[in-house]
């Protein structure tokens, strides 16, 4: 019984620690870009089929990843979010028993790539995707990146090229979840370098693969992203950004100079073992820099996201280094246990304010529009106002056209009970708030129904509002130049 339990605690401990920090992510609805996705699966089969493969305004494509796995499940499931969520969960447990398997082929204990699990499956990096949807992209990606470089370590240890044509095949097809899966060849010759030399050539054809995808992307990308995705090649903007995701991805909550204090460390640690004939821990930090690489260019465009694959590399690195450092005194024993436990305590918390945070914009959006799909049919012919609208649920629903694609018309911001700001490099909110001019005019037909959003639910304050907005909105007309 014992044994049997050893040999199936590794497999469930990861999905299990996964499960425990981000749960909410299984019960959170759509939010933010989910809801362009949504618009076009609605579109005519015809017209689908042919958006399909359009490259979107950065020159990607990602049809799996995002417009047929919307499309696939929203023909089954509709505005269902739940049936969405339990694919993206299921995807990255599978990642999580992938990366067991690499570290096991890589002549590491399976305790130790459970542990890398148990890592990857706490960290920051995966906040978004696990309460995301439209973030899938990275976690499918994570899919054919492991898959691949499984079959292309069983292709270096028996010789059979039919595995190294599998993997080839799931590189490519990889590309239609996300483009980030270019860095693959780099990951396989820094696996060479490391653990088979004599298979260090292999990767090499790979790289036109990546080389013609970073062309397409290129070449397909529109002008129009402004500052958000500048990209820049000058050494020292991409040597900033690096460092600020290896601070933000070991330092979590305590800060970016803690996280580079614990990278320092790591690294020291990783190198100091390679040379000792231990290399697994400097081919996680080698991960780590290769799989960023698509973003470092990126420079105002630093998401946490973008760390979801980059940690695995960090799980393997400081799984490693640990059981290791374990071995070497009660000094080592002491020291690794205050680093883990200051990564686990600062990217565990900051993944748990993450993941809220997708878990209310969500529930704030489908409360939204489920309540507002009662409003209008209660109200058919009158002009619905809402007050009470922040930033957060202006930017995470309205903003992305959420009513319009719900089918729900003639529904307007307050034009004095409203906080949204206008913000940098986004549309002006003008077109979403109602004129104050036509709201008097709705008041005085009795062709307005006004609700409060400020909660969960909708609240009618249509009464209150009738009494007290028209003074409010003559006055601030006598204001306005």
């Amino acid at each position: 019984m014992i044994a049997r339990l050893s040999r199936v605690l590794p497999w469930v401990l990861p999905p299990a620690v996964l499960l425990t920090v981000f749960h909410p992510g299984l019960w959170t609805w759509f939010h933010t870009d989910d809801f362009s996705l949504l618009w076009l699966v609605t579109l005519s089969g015809d017209e689908f089929w042919l958006r399909l493969l359009e490259p979107r305004a950065q020159g990607t494509y990602r049809p799996l990843s995002e417009r047929l796995f919307f499309y696939l499940l929203h023909q089954e499931f509709g505005w269902n979010a739940f049936p969405y969520r339990v694919v993206v969960f299921v995807t990255q447990i599978a990642n999580l028993w992938l990366l067991i398997a690499l570290v096991r082929r890589l002549g590491a204990s399976v305790w130790i790539g459970s542990f890398a699990a148990c890592l990857w499956a706490t960290h920051i990096g995966l906040a978004a995707p696990m309460g995301w949807t439209s973030a899938y992209n990275q976690v499918l990606c994570a899919f054919f990146l492991l898959a691949a470089l499984l079959l292309f370590i069983r292709f270096c240890e028996t010789g059979n090229l039919a595995w190294y044509l599998a993997q080839a095949a799931l590189f490519v097809i990889g590309f239609g979840a996300l483009e980030s899966i270019a860095v693959c060849p780099a990951l396989a010759l820094a696996y060479c370098l490391l653990f088979r030399r004599d298979r260090w050539l292999w990767p090499l054809p790979l790289f036109l693969g990546s080389a013609a995808m970073v062309w397409l992307q290129l070449s397909f990308a529109k002008s129009g992203g402004g500052e958000v995705y500048r990209i820049s090649t000058a050494p020292l903007e991409l040597l900033d950004t690096l460092l600020y995701f290896l601070g933000l991805g070991l330092g979590g909550y305590l800060g970016l100079a803690a996280g580079w204090a614990i990278g320092a460390v790591l690294i020291a640690v990783a190198s100091w073992l390679w040379r000792h004939g231990e290399p697994l821990a400097l081919f996680g930090c080698a991960w780590f820099v290769v799989s960023l690489g698509p973003y470092l260019p990126l420079v105002e465009h630093r998401s946490d996201y973008y760390l979801a694959i980059p940690a695995a590399g960090l799980g393997v690195a400081l799984a490693a280094s640990a059981f290791s450092a374990w071995r070497a005194g009660v000094a080592a024993r002491i020291a690794t246990v205050a680093l883990l436990g200051a990564v686990l305590w600062g990217g565990v918390r900051v993944s748990l304010i993450s993941i809220e945070y997708n878990w209310r914009v969500g529930i704030r959006a489908r409360n939204l529009v489920t309540g507002l799909a009662h409003v209008r049919a209660e109200h058919p012919t009158k002009t619905i106002l809402l007050t009470g609208v922040d930033d957060e649920l202006f930017y995470t629903a309205l903003y992305h056209d959420l009513l319009l694609i719900a089918g729900l018309h003639e529904v307007y911001l307050a034009p004095d009970a409203h906080s949204v700001v206008a913000r940098p490099g986004h549309r002006p909110p003008d077109p979403y708030i109602l004129d104050p001019e036509d709201a008097l005019l709705e008041i005085a037909r009795d062709q307005i129904a006004v609700y409060d959003t400020t909660g969960f639910r909708l609240r009618d304050v249509t009464n209150r509002y009738k009494k007290l907005a028209p003074l409010r909105l003559r006055r601030d007309q006598q204001r306005a130049p």
